[in-house]
């Protein structure tokens, strides 16, 4: 069984009458593959390293894990991994070049800037 079949089973038990009939709507009518992506993204970044954001699992239809984009695995040029980089809460990860991270930066006001991460 899926993952995400297990969450909704999880969420099924645990809700009542009205959601547990949404919830099986929802599985009948929503196709769900049995396995999913390892990685999300892959980006080349300065000094010639990987950067490597890892698909996030779905645990269920109401999943409040971290969000996407938020942790990025590096390596080297010669593919040695160097460590991770976690992305404060409101930066997303736009792009990368030969010597800068490109980031979007969320604003608690709603207003939103590209930030040069180095």
């Amino acid at each position: 069984m899926a993952p995400i079949q297990r969450g909704f089973d999880v969420q099924l038990a645990q809700a009542d009458s009205t959601m547990a009939a949404v919830l099986r709507q929802m599985r009948e009518n929503v196709i769900v593959a049995d396995v999913s992506p390892y990685f999300e993204r892959i980006l080349f970044g300065p000094e010639g390293r990987l950067l490597v954001s890892q698909a996030r699992p779905v645990v269920g239809p109401y999943d409040v894990g971290p969000p996407p984009n938020a942790r990025w695995d590096l390596f080297d040029h010669e593919g040695r991994y160097l460590g991770v980089l976690e992305l404060p809460m409101g930066l997303r990860v736009l792009t990368s070049t030969a010597d800068a991270i490109y980031a979007i930066a969320n604003s608690p006001t709603g207003g939103q800037a590209v930030v040069k991460l180095v």
